[in-house]
């Protein structure tokens, strides 16, 4: 018989596995764009992506119905599937590793991992529970740390959640919500809402009283819900909102019954409960010296910067920057043009592909659908805010993003198409109480050439220009937060 404790940790298990199988289950019709910016040609990254699917399916169900050791293993291979798809591709590929959503992935499957292999190593529960204290600790500073850059981008001075919800991208109900009046008291209320909820609860969480873990944990998992109902976060909104589960205090993972198949010594015991504890104390720290290095743009004296850069970025430790007016205050429509299209261009994107109610090709609404490319197609049109202008690797991002797109394409249509025009269309709030969508710019890739012009329609548009609010500075280089001009 399982206690209550152990069933709530099996529930809590099971709702993870599920969620995996699902991102798995969504990742499957669109797999193949994941590799396409590595070959031009995508028989490679066909091949890959059946590979990768194929093996994550097994390890799913290995980590579903098999007994424990088989059960680890599986995890395990979860673990470094993810690390390297979404955490070791976020420099190397235009999808960024998948943003947030790949990161928390990671992050989730990491303690799953763990928590099983300490159950089957420690008969006495104790590294569990440590590692219990971790995972509290870990997730109450992201959240803190997500709602204190809310605040430094502008959320609390009316920049902020009213973009997503009116981005055709980003909102489930964007025309409904575009007819509202942009500085009316319920956009300023969420703004405020969305900080404030996540700073106190993540202090919450923080905190050793289990009453108020319980609350903070109840409050993120009520906030997600109630986001995903606007903004199509994708699974990033249901994970975070079933990860909190395990802070309730009949949900400790340190407390279910250890399965003790593989016993280690007292002695090693005491070694990894110290090192995770070691963990605990230093996260605190190393979240402060991230936010010195950005906010103050000076860097820890002697080698100490590199240390840290390299451990955080190891783990990985990153400052959650999601959703933010820079990310949803535009976004873009994507236009085949060749000469044998009717009126020499065949729409790719628009507004209706994210409408499901309207006609189209179903593995292109499945592909914009997704979160993972409406973070891609984010990260693309913010290369040069991030990168100060660099020209030359936004354009590098662009063509091999433009190659993924004709490669989708049915065999009839890949061959005439010349160029590919994606036309950037600003949010902008109006003074008469509406929200405007100005076709700003059109950014023209040439398939001959692998070249892109940018052609403007507003002539003050300026690629690079910031939010108002914005606290982004270029960084150095890739996984630190100093900037390149210091």
């Amino acid at each position: 018989m399982l206690g209550d404790t152990d069933l709530n940790y099996c529930n809590f298990y099971s709702a993870l596995v599920l969620l995996f199988a699902l991102d798995l289950f969504f990742f499957v019709p669109i797999g193949r764009w994941l590799f396409s910016d590595i070959d031009e040609e995508n028989a490679p990254a066909l091949s890959r992506s059946r590979l990768l699917f194929g093996a994550w399916a097994l390890a799913i169900v290995a980590s579903a119905f098999t007994p424990a050791l088989p059960k680890l293993a599986a995890l395990i291979f979860l673990w470094g599937l993810f690390r390297w798809l979404f955490i070791d591709q976020r420099w190397k590929s235009v999808r960024r590793g998948c943003g947030a959503p790949g990161f928390m992935s990671h992050w989730a499957v990491r303690y799953l991992a763990l928590f099983e292999l300490f159950r089957l190593i420690d008969p006495s529960a104790r590294i569990g529970a440590a590692l219990w204290e971790a995972y509290r600790v870990d997730f109450g500073l992201i959240m803190v740390c997500a709602g204190c850059y809310k605040v430094l981008s502008g959320y609390t001075r009316d920049e902020g959640m009213e973009y997503g919800r009116v981005n055709p991208m980003w909102g489930h109900h964007w025309r409904f919500f575009s007819k509202k009046n942009p500085f009316g008291f319920y956009p300023k209320l969420m703004n405020c809402v969305a900080c404030i909820v996540e700073i106190i609860s993540g202090f919450f969480i923080l905190s050793p009283n289990s009453a108020l873990q319980t609350m903070g944990a109840l409050a993120i998992t009520l906030s997600f819900f109630y986001v995903s109902c606007f903004i199509r976060l994708g699974r990033l909104a249901f994970l975070m909102a079933i990860l909190p589960f395990l802070i309730w205090p009949g949900v400790r993972a340190g407390a279910v019954e250890p399965q003790a198949a593989l016993c280690i010594t007292p002695w090693m015991a005491s070694c990894i409960i110290s090192s995770i504890y070691a963990y605990i104390f230093a996260l605190p720290v190393l979240k402060a010296i991230q936010y010195y290095n950005y906010l103050s743009q000076k860097s820890l004296p002697g080698g100490l910067q590199k240390l840290f850069d390299r451990f955080m970025n190891w783990v990985p430790i990153i400052i959650w920057r999601v959703f933010t007016a820079d990310l949803v205050n535009f976004y873009v429509r994507i236009f085949a043009v060749g000469p044998t299209f009717s009126d020499g261009r065949m729409t790719v994107l628009d507004e209706s592909t994210y409408d499901l109610r309207q006609k189209g090709p179903i593995l292109l609404k499945l592909r914009f659908l997704h979160v993972c490319e409406s973070i891609t197609l984010s990260s693309l049109f913010t290369t040069l805010k991030y990168f100060n202008g660099n020209w030359g690797l936004f354009e590098k991002k662009l063509s091999s993003y433009s190659r993924s797109i004709i490669g989708a394409m049915n065999l009839r249509d890949q061959g005439q198409v010349c160029q590919l025009h994606y036309e950037y269309v600003s949010i902008v709030k109006k003074e008469n109480s509406m929200f405007a969508y100005p076709h700003v710019a059109t950014f023209i890739w040439d398939r001959k050439t692998n070249k892109v012009i940018l052609e403007k329609i507003d002539v003050d548009f300026d690629p690079s220009a910031l939010s108002r609010h914005s606290p982004i500075k270029q960084a150095a280089a890739p996984g630190t937060y100093l900037s390149s001009s210091r």
